[in-house]
């Protein structure tokens, strides 16, 4: 299984990634690494609770990705809502206020250097 850095990281580059595409983000992992990957075994869902889900957030307001991870450290916000509910889906680890913490100072996520 591969390093919870590593593991966070695909996460954090799927999540940023997918939902914000950058032009000049990069993420890069050697073969071994992605070999070591633990992958959830997906199957057929109903997809009611996760229609609920986004019907509950519809109207929340996204804020930039670092004030997000900031509420998301605090337990608030629609993307603690969002990680809770694909940690309970797919049996992930609960992230951390911490790691929250850390991914709204990343200048990746806040587009501010580091101090």
């Amino acid at each position: 299984m591969a390093s919870p850095v590593v593991q966070l990281n695909v996460w954090h580059t799927l999540v940023f990634g997918t939902l914000h595409k950058q032009p000049g983000d990069i993420f890069k992992l050697k073969k071994d690494q992605i070999k070591a990957m633990k992958v959830p075994a997906l199957k057929p869902a109903d997809a009611g609770p996760a229609i609920a889900l986004f019907k509950s957030i519809g109207d929340d307001d996204f804020r930039p990705y670092a004030a997000e991870f900031l509420r998301a450290a605090q337990g608030k916000g629609p993307r603690k809502k969002i990680d809770t509910f694909l940690k309970k889906k797919l049996g992930l680890p609960q992230i951390s206020s911490t790691i929250y913490g850390a991914l709204a100072i990343d200048p990746v996520v806040s587009k501010q250097p580091l101090a």
